[in-house]
């Protein structure tokens, strides 16, 4: 039996159902963590490209808590470089 048999029996989800089940699950119960962690990488990039690309980081790492569990859980302070949105 072929590859695309195989996945037709495993269901429509396939063999990473469970595994991409238990991210998501993972994601939302550490969504704070993941949110500061978030706040980080995008203020050593914005560090290590001295500034000059702060808005494009900031709505990325902005997009990237959005999608991550119950969304931003962070009220700190923009990335270096940022202005404060009111």
């Amino acid at each position: 039996m072929g590859p695309v048999c195989r996945r037709r029996e495993q269901g429509s989800n396939g063999p990473m159902s469970g595994f991409l089940d238990k991210a998501k699950e993972l994601v939302g119960k550490h969504d704070d963590k993941i949110d500061k962690a978030l706040d980080k990488v995008g203020e050593q990039i914005d560090r290590r490209t001295e500034g000059r690309y702060s808005e494009h980081i900031a709505k990325g790492v902005q997009t990237a808590k959005e999608r991550t569990g119950e969304g931003d859980t962070t009220t700190g302070q923009p990335p270096t470089g940022q202005p404060p949105t009111a």
